[in-house]
């Protein structure tokens, strides 16, 4: 029986956590990499049913970003930035991105821009020579929260290819979430026959941002069938994606699973020690990290013309989701996180609140957010 409010008090054990989630802390070395704050850590990961060249990365505004649905708009910018700013130097010292012979930026719309990878490079090296390639997939049905079979026909709403270099071999970046890692696939394919009208190839594709597991594995078979060399810096952990190919939580139950069956199913995730108690007092257990990334961003580019971020939208379904995942977990041995939850429902309404004005905008959206929020 679900019991009322916050009753559940305790202390987090770590290792208790990472047995009842069997959580990989062991694949992971860490790395000296010179320039980076102090807050920074690179840590090299060594599991090869995922991809040989796997790193993480772990700055505070990445945990931030993980660990706090609320944070969105400028707010969200910010850190992006700073943490795509770390990511940026220790791509140029692994990869020697400058000095490639051409270096592209693959904009995946909506959401990838906002990882802030471009503007990182381009602020950390004005005079470096980049081109942009754009790029819209996306599911012909709605999406949030499910990416499962009926959402899964993906079609590409535009594109535009005509930055790409000729007669050269490219090192493609991709920042983006990478979740099932069709999205991702079906954008490095579209380069890829692009690149060979005029007459260059695909030589390394780096991607960066919340990755799955199941996104690489898919995403190594794309890289073994076109002959490129598939690199992936992930922030903060690589995650087991939930039932409804969407979710993607450090550990914690997959409320997918349990909406649609009834049944517990627990996620995991690699991450490296040191990361996991950072995050751990901060998470709530099967939380999305990204969230909608798009609906938390202020605004965005559609290929077309800029339109805004549902943001309302995006804190009103974290509540919900948060919400329904202290139902489902509050029973478990491991579960001691109600003072967790307590903040980060304070924390969402609060922004909820203030992003009331903002939600005009985009009115029919956000009032059938909020009528599902007030209906539960």
């Amino acid at each position: 029986m679900t019991k009322p409010g916050f009753i559940r008090k305790g202390i987090l054990k770590i290792d208790e956590v990472i047995d009842a989630f069997r959580i990989d802390v062991d694949s992971s070395e860490p790395l000296r990499i010179p320039g980076l704050r102090e807050t920074t850590r690179v840590y090299r990961v060594s599991r090869p049913d995922l991809i040989r060249d796997l790193y993480i990365i772990d700055t505070p505004d990445g945990r931030s970003i993980a660990c706090n649905p609320h944070i969105v708009g400028r707010a969200l910018e910010s850190l992006c930035f700073k943490s795509a700013l770390e990511a940026a130097k220790i791509i140029e010292f692994l990869v020697g991105a400058s000095e490639r012979e051409a270096l592209v930026f693959e904009h995946v719309l909506r959401a990838g821009p906002g990882y802030k990878l471009h503007s990182a490079f381009r602020a950390l090296n004005p005079s470096l020579k980049i081109k942009e390639v754009w790029i819209r997939p996306y599911y012909t049905t709605p999406s949030y929260r499910d990416h499962g079979i009926d959402a899964r026909k993906l079609e590409v709403k535009c594109e535009n290819f005509e930055g790409l270099p000729s007669h050269k071999d490219i090192t493609l970046l991709k920042p983006d979430t990478e979740a099932t890692g069709k999205s991702g696939e079906r954008s490095i394919e579209r380069v890829v026959e692009e690149a060979e009208k005029v007459e260059s190839r695909i030589d390394t594709v780096v991607l960066y941002g919340f990755i799955s597991q199941e996104s690489l594995r898919l995403l190594k078979k794309a890289a073994e069938k076109h002959g490129f060399r598939l690199i992936a810096f992930a922030m903060e952990d690589v995650m087991e994606l939930a039932h409804n190919n969407y979710d993607m939580s450090i550990y914690g139950l997959d409320l997918s699973y349990w909406e649609a069956f009834k049944k517990i199913r627990k996620l995991s995730s690699v991450t490296p020690l040191p990361v996991l108690e950072a995050c751990l007092p901060d998470f709530v257990p099967g939380s999305d990290q990204p969230g909608d990334f798009s609906s938390r961003q202020r605004l965005l580019f559609n290929g077309i013309e800029w339109e805004h971020g549902a943001i309302f939208c995006h804190l009103s379904n974290s509540i919900s989701f948060i919400r329904d995942l202290r139902m489902i977990s509050e029973d478990e041995s491991w579960y001691s996180h109600d003072e967790i939850i307590r903040k980060k429902l304070k924390a969402l309404y609060i922004t909820l609140l203030s992003y009331i004005p903002h939600s005009c905008l985009y009115p029919r959206k956000a009032f059938s957010c909020l009528n599902k929020l007030l209906s539960k």
